[in-house]
């Protein structure tokens, strides 16, 4: 909330000194908001995030009829740009995994032993980070509901995340869990450390997985990077993708995250899945139980 309120008191209220509300349009905002912002160095995505404040908070007005008529209803942040102005490529910064790229990584992954896939597309299909991802609990998971829940102790910022869950990605993870139960594992962890040991796997053992596929071109937090400017390519919701992220509790207004979020981030991952499988049909396969490395010990295949 202080985060919010910096904003709005630091530059979303100098749009509206002199100006009544119904006035507030395209033009006003580029011309007192955005590029302003651009002049004083501000980057993209912070002043994408005012923008969204500002278009929030017009938003619950017209809901909560404070006004009659929304204005920035049909205003999205792109529309400030010229055509040739790529926004994800400007707010992506320092992303060393290409969209294209992902053409060559998702068969990689698919190449790799059931655990190391599995946590690779985890991250890569919820945008997760690889310390949430490794830590990952059955009880945590649930194929009624179709969701898993990070709980806030194992969040990197102390708030609980629940991610929606695709029909492929539930049929993957059951395949999953029946491949560890036929080599005897019947524990809580998606990723043991060993049959015997009922830990996670250690985060040097969770990066070493991941720089097997990208022979160290590039990181987990690269996958997340890249999945939150895919997202932006669909046209996702902004707020849905901060909120897929476990981005948006902290930035933006919880009026709105609670209306319709959970429906919405399930549209949004469908939608991201659909693509994937776009690039690689197969990315989202269940695990064969009939798999020639089943009868490896699973403290090898760690």
């Amino acid at each position: 909330m202080n985060n919010l309120k910096s904003m709005a008191e630091t530059h979303v209220m100098s749009l509206f000194h002199g100006v009544a509300i119904t006035d507030i349009d395209h033009q006003k905002i580029d011309s007192a908001l955005i590029q302003p912002m651009f002049e004083q160095g501000y980057s993209v995505s912070y002043v994408r995030a005012n923008f969204f404040l500002l278009k929030t908070a017009f938003s619950i007005a017209r809901r909560l009829k404070h006004i009659t008529a929304n204005p920035l209803s049909e205003v999205q942040f792109k529309t400030f740009f010229p055509e040739t102005f790529s926004v994800t490529e400007a707010q992506i910064k320092g992303c060393r995994v290409n969209t294209e790229d992902l053409i060559d990584i998702l068969p990689a992954i698919g190449q790799l032993q059931p655990p190391q896939r599995l946590l690779l597309m985890m991250m890569l299909a919820h945008g997760s980070r690889i310390g949430e991802t490794r830590k990952a609990l059955w009880k945590n998971i649930s194929f009624i509901e179709k969701r898993w829940l990070i709980p806030k102790e194992d969040a990197k910022n102390g708030v609980a995340m629940s991610y929606p869950l695709t029909s492929e990605m539930i049929e993957l993870l059951r395949s999953y869990q029946a491949w560890q139960r036929e080599l005897g594992y019947n524990s809580d962890h998606l990723f043991p450390l060993s049959r015997w040991n009922n830990q996670p796997i250690h985060s040097a053992k969770s990066s070493e997985w991941v720089r097997g596929v990208s022979k160290k071109a590039w990181s987990a937090h690269d996958l997340r990077k890249r999945a939150r400017s895919i997202w932006a390519e669909l046209r996702i919701d902004y707020i849905v993708g901060e909120s897929l992220l476990n981005h948006a509790r902290d930035k933006l207004d919880q009026a709105y995250i609670h209306t319709h979020m959970e429906l919405q981030k399930k549209e949004a991952l469908e939608t991201y899945h659909k693509w994937l499988k776009k690039g690689w049909c197969t990315c989202l396969a269940p695990v064969s139980i009939q798999n020639p490395i089943i009868d490896k010990p699973l403290s090898r295949l760690a």
